[in-house]
């Protein structure tokens, strides 16, 4: 069975949300980076809750750093098993994109597409994001059919519609789109809103000689490593 054209123009749709997501999440890595070189300028700072500012930015909450927290987010993939066709199209896909496959294509640019597209199917398959190998299936020409999209791709059009806006909510997000100018009353207002007193200059400071801003693209620290 053909595809229909609502059903096209899902796949697309969550085919730019995939990306946006990706790309917000980018986002609130650096954010977090950022942020979190500001903060540790704070830790023997301020004035008589040093302790209280360790705690709760650097220290342990119910098992997770509230800093870490930033950037987690719950991920809820399908937890049945695949059916037929998501299985048949997961082989064709990998029979296309698998390095095997394309070492002998002269391409850089194609082979690097066809083995990032060989990357995702073969997580999403191992974690239930069947929605993404059925996207995949997609750009590749592939049999997808109606019933593929109505079961998989339009439920997780919403998943993923409200896991951008409640990203897009997260303090890191904001501080990574907030100007350069403006990050000093934003960090300012921010711990005063928690109840820490820091001195004007001292945010200054932080704001100068942060060591966490990184341009897009670069590896972002792993804090959960560093802990």
């Amino acid at each position: 069975m053909m595809l229909n054209q609502k059903n096209r123009t899902s796949i697309l749709e969550y085919k730019f949300l995939y990306e946006q997501q990706k790309q917000i999440d980018e986002e609130v890595s650096l954010g977090i980076a950022d942020l979190t070189s500001a903060l540790q300028f704070f830790k023997k700072r301020v004035l008589g809750q040093d302790k209280k500012y360790d705690e709760f930015f650097f220290g342990q909450s119910d098992k997770k750093n509230n800093l870490v927290a930033l950037s987690e987010h719950a991920v809820d993939n399908n937890k049945d098993a695949p059916t037929k066709k998501i299985k048949s199209l997961y082989k064709k896909i990998v029979g296309v994109t698998h390095p095997d496959r394309t070492d002998k294509i002269v391409s850089k640019h194609l082979v690097d597409i066809l083995t990032s597209q060989y990357m995702l199917c073969v997580d999403s398959f191992r974690q239930g994001n069947y929605q993404n190998i059925i996207m995949v299936g997609s750009d590749l020409k592939l049999p997808v059919d109606n019933e593929m999209v109505k079961t998989f791709v339009l439920p997780a059009l919403e998943k993923i519609t409200t896991d951008i806006s409640e990203k897009k909510k997260l303090l890191a997000y904001q501080w990574y789109h907030t100007p350069e100018q403006k990050k000093e009353n934003f960090l300012s207002m921010y711990l005063q809103s928690l109840g820490f007193v820091v001195k004007e200059n001292e945010i200054k400071n932080a704001i100068k000689n942060r060591k966490g801003k990184r341009k897009r693209g670069q590896r972002p620290i792993n804090y959960r490593k560093l802990k």
